[in-house]
């Protein structure tokens, strides 16, 4: 495998460790309730967007990630990732600041589920490791015949249609390109790695079988093939010349390093007054690879993120020096990340008081505060991803 993956290789040690863990319980009376919510949040937008994905990271999760930052207010986003490990699916809200999880076990019964819900456009960002992809195409046409305005999008961040040695490249690391015969794809499989197969993939597979199965499905279902190069665009136009007026280019737009949005959390900083959720927060964006957001502590900070770069601590202040130091620090957002109810918070006072955008939980006088503010945002979720998200859509706003 070390010659396939690549890049992949530390990322697959990881996984291998997680493979042995059991698949998780999974109560369906709880589902039921969170799928009831599921639906009414969707009610509340103009525009719905579903993703199917895997869970590894890398180049696509970042792509997602940009995707969710685009979004507008009347749009959201349900993400669909098949979880290797627990062989089961989960179902994530993305979209302001709303994010939570659904673990089920069958595809096909969780996009029944959205018979009466119509979703606008489907993104296949991708589905190497799902257990079939030949039921990934089955939800996917059931979705399209109820709704033939729908868009389907098919994004080549990989050549997994092309050959499942994804990478295309042979085992004794020579790039293969796509011009695989079946004895050659013989040897690629005694090299692939369990963690990218699927019920459709064996070693009698018939390359041209296999092609003929993506092939049936792109002139059927999908309206655009969204390639990042000339070179992959070449690629799969060589596989698929019937697809060449569905191919798009589109190459991924570069982000400067230094446009970061800064965001200020003040005041003495504790368990009880966030300090849980800064760490929780920096750990979700190591683990996601997100640069594009710093912290500055303007206070006195007690916890475990001395020695990260993404966050810098600037010690106790003066009350009346504030807005300099906020100024200087070129400051777009305040956040306030306690979780305890405040009997009034002189933090939020200060906020408010310096006309910056102010985030905060709602919970305890603190929100009292921030609701009353023209340039509050209230937060509905805890968790990182959720606050991540809040904390582009406001910068946005700015912007």
């Amino acid at each position: 495998m070390k010659n396939l993956c690549g890049g992949f290789c530390s990322l697959l040690k990881k996984l291998k460790i997680l493979k042995k863990r059991k698949s998780p319980n999974i109560d369906s009376r709880t589902n039921a309730l969170l799928y009831n919510e599921l639906f009414e949040r969707l009610k509340l937008y103009d525009k719905i967007i579903l993703y199917l994905d895997h869970n590894f990271g890398g180049g696509c999760e970042k792509y997602f990630w940009d995707q969710v930052r685009l979004l507008s207010k009347n749009e959201i986003i349900i993400r669909i990732q098949y979880i290797y490990q627990n062989k089961c699916y989960k179902l994530s809200l993305n979209g302001a600041c709303l994010e939570f999880s659904i673990l089920d076990i069958n595809l096909t019964d969780i996009i029944r589920r959205f018979k009466n819900t119509t979703i606008d456009e489907i993104y296949i960002n991708n589905i190497i490791s799902y257990p079939s992809i030949e039921e990934v195409f089955g939800v996917i046409k059931f979705l399209k015949v109820r709704n033939s305005e729908q868009k389907v999008v098919f994004l080549g961040h990989d050549y997994y249609s092309v050959c499942p040695n994804y990478v295309l490249v042979k085992p004794d690391s020579e790039l293969c390109g796509g011009k695989c015969t079946p004895d050659c794809f013989k040897k690629c499989f005694a090299a692939l790695d369990p963690l990218f197969m699927n019920s459709d993939i064996t070693q009698e597979l018939d390359i041209e079988n296999w092609r003929g199965l993506w092939r049936k499905f792109f002139i059927d279902y999908v309206d655009e093939f969204r390639c990042f190069s000339k070179y992959s665009k070449e690629v799969f136009e060589n596989i698929f010349p019937e697809l060449a007026a569905k191919m798009t280019l589109v190459p991924h737009k570069f982000v400067p390093f230094k446009n970061t949005i800064n965001v200020a959390v003040i005041g003495t900083i504790v368990r009880h007054k966030g300090a849980g959720v800064l760490e929780e927060l920096v750990d979700y964006f190591d683990s996601n690879n997100i640069w594009d957001v710093k912290i500055f502590i303007i206070g006195g900070y007690y916890g475990k993120l001395e020695k990260s770069k993404k966050v810098k601590i600037l010690g106790n202040y003066e009350r009346e020096n504030l807005p300099a130091i906020l100024k200087e620090q070129n400051i777009d957002i305040i956040f306030i990340p306690s979780v305890m109810g405040e009997t009034f918070c002189y933090t939020a006072q200060e906020a408010v008081n310096t006309e910056y955008p102010v985030l905060c939980f709602n919970i305890g006088g603190q929100a009292e505060q921030i609701k009353q503010y023209d340039k509050g945002r209230i937060l509905g979720c805890k968790n990182p991803a959720s606050v991540y998200n809040a904390i582009c859509e406001v910068y946005k706003n700015l912007k």
